[in-house]
């Protein structure tokens, strides 16, 4: 009877492991089964979310489309850039804003050509920006000259060759602002300063965190340079109704033809009060300013004369929407002269079409170094696109550069910036992606 109920006994122990094993089994797949579906829902939000970014690119292109004057971008109130419904997700377009303080970002598209091009800019310019060191600036010269040559402080292929794995100097132009990553002297908080998430604002996590590693941040800037440059600001180099222009440093004889043609018996005035024929003009700019260029004549001159060879001219940036750091480092400028030209050009209720306005606002001596490197349009767009799926799920955040030169808007850039995190502030990180319901946590 002993042995029978024993036998019983290791039966039941038996039973009973089997039942745990299968419940543990059923456990295990449910717990796969829900993990499966959680993956699928994330997946399904991430693609979603990246749909919602094409249809706002889709739609900012037609907006572009749209713009009735070549060269200028469409006005604030004429398109949608903030909490824009598409499909599951809810969208805004990242713009730069005037405070680096403020507690949320600024939504509209940016002006590509109110950076600094690293083409064209030297790299004295460079040097200017906030948080650059001279060294990094002088190996950025040296990457993109076509020489072997190493300026002072300097590096070329020497310095690269010594790396491992080992590589070259470029020594020719950049195609992405990202390749001086490459460069000799390139440091993480140069390229991104205390704005961790590139939003243009430094948001109080970010201060928090520069507070916390003081010695590191000690003499690191708000925003890094990676916010004030571009490889993209270009423009056609054609007249508006499509004809050359007019070299002011080519014939002297074409030249004031043009000037007569376009200003009558005082063109003749203009070409001997400037020097035709016997000045070297940096810039139409300096023309205008030697010629005593009238505000109402200024227009047809801008339109119709140039100094630069080629289709295109690269690399000019547009006083009009140029924040300061970026106008303090134009030749003849510096901060304190930067800041002015922000204040005279805000006194204005329209946006000049030319920039002989810097004369009023520095002079014209300033304005004259300044005028190789500036102008009033714009044909390049940045469009920081964030895509938020509903309840928080996933977000997108891409950057597109869109071209306006060849008159129908042509995306040239595209960069997904998503690893950065979070760019849209405190409060709306709160209302949209607020803590899961437990069966979704």
């Amino acid at each position: 009877m002993s042995a029978f109920r024993r036998q019983r006994g290791s039966v039941l122990v038996l039973t009973l492991w089997l039942a745990a094993g299968l419940c543990a089994a059923a456990l295990m797949a449910g717990h796969t089964a829900v993990l499966r579906h959680r993956r699928d829902a994330h997946l399904q939000a991430s693609l979603e979310a990246d749909h919602a970014v094409e249809g706002m690119l889709r739609y900012l292109l037609e907006v572009l489309g749209d713009v009735e004057e070549e060269g200028t971008l469409p006005d604030r109130e004429s398109y949608e850039a903030e909490d824009v419904a598409i499909g599951n997700c809810r969208v805004w377009l990242l713009g730069r804003g005037a405070d680096v303080s403020a507690s949320a970002p600024t939504y509209a598209l940016e002006d590509e050509c109110s950076r600094l091009n690293l083409n064209r800019a030297e790299p004295e310019m460079l040097e200017a920006l906030p948080g650059m060191t001279a060294e990094f600036a002088a190996a950025i010269g040296d990457w993109i000259d076509e020489d072997a040559d190493i300026s002072a402080g300097g590096a070329e292929s020497e310095t690269y060759l010594a790396l491992d794995p080992p590589y070259v100097a470029k020594d020719a132009n950049v195609e992405t602002v990202d390749e001086i990553r490459l460069v000799n002297g390139v440091e993480a908080l140069i390229l991104t300063g205390r704005d961790r998430n590139r939003n243009t604002i430094v948001e109080p996590w970010e201060r928090d965190f520069a507070e916390e590693y003081k010695e590191r941040f000690q003499d690191v800037a708000d925003l890094g340079v990676l916010a004030f440059l571009t490889v993209h600001s270009r423009e056609p180099n054609l007249a508006a109704d499509g004809s050359e222009r007019v070299d002011l440093n080519g014939n002297p004889q074409q030249v004031r033809q043009t000037l007569v043609q376009l200003f009558g018996s005082r063109g003749t005035v203009m070409a001997a009060d400037a020097g035709v024929g016997s000045t070297r003009f940096r810039s139409v700019l300096e023309f205008c300013l030697r010629a005593g260029v009238r505000e109402g004549e200024a227009d047809q001159a801008f339109d119709r004369l140039t100094v630069d060879s080629g289709s295109r001219i690269v690399g000019r940036v547009n006083v009009n929407t140029a924040p300061v750091d970026v106008l303090a480092c134009l030749p003849g400028v510096g901060s304190d002269v930067a800041e002015s030209l922000v204040a005279y050009r805000g006194e204005g209720d329209e946006t000049p079409s030319n920039p002989m306005w810097l004369a009023g606002a520095v002079g014209e001596d300033v304005a004259v170094a300044m005028g190789p490197y500036v102008t009033a349009r714009s044909y390049q767009v940045a469009a920081d696109i964030v895509a938020v799926h509903a309840g928080g799920h996933a977000f997108r955040r891409i950057r597109f550069v869109i071209d306006t030169t060849t008159g129908s808007p042509v995306v040239v850039s595209r960069r997904d910036l998503t690893n950065l995190g979070w760019p849209l502030g405190e409060e709306l990180y709160r209302e949209l992606v607020a803590p899961l319901p437990e069966d979704e946590s």
